[in-house]
């Protein structure tokens, strides 16, 4: 687990929290949130990581070979969107 991980929570140390993890490869991480009474949902282009992700979280919460360019659409509001390893992955990061 990461510092930021560790700090975000902390800082929302409560249920109901709404997070989208953007590039959320196996769901670690929103596994772990689920398991802390957050509603989560995560976005993965790969197809092998997306499933193990299904798996620990449940088929509809994660949107497979969805970009960050797809999201705009989604028409939710979250608490947390977290991105941990996709920056290094884009092409044109600052758009």
């Amino acid at each position: 687990m990461t510092k930021e991980s560790i700090f975000l929570i902390f800082k929302f140390n409560r249920k109901n929290v709404k997070l989208l993890d953007i590039g959320c490869g196996r769901g670690h991480f929103i596994h772990l949130m689920k398991k802390r009474g957050w509603q989560v949902f995560g976005t993965e282009v790969s197809l092998v990581s997306a499933s193990t992700a299904k798996r620990k979280v449940g088929n509809n919460f994660v949107l497979i070979n969805k970009n960050l360019e797809d999201m705009k659409n989604v028409g939710d509001n979250f608490d947390i969107i977290t991105l941990w390893h996709v920056l290094e992955h884009l092409a044109e990061p600052k758009k």
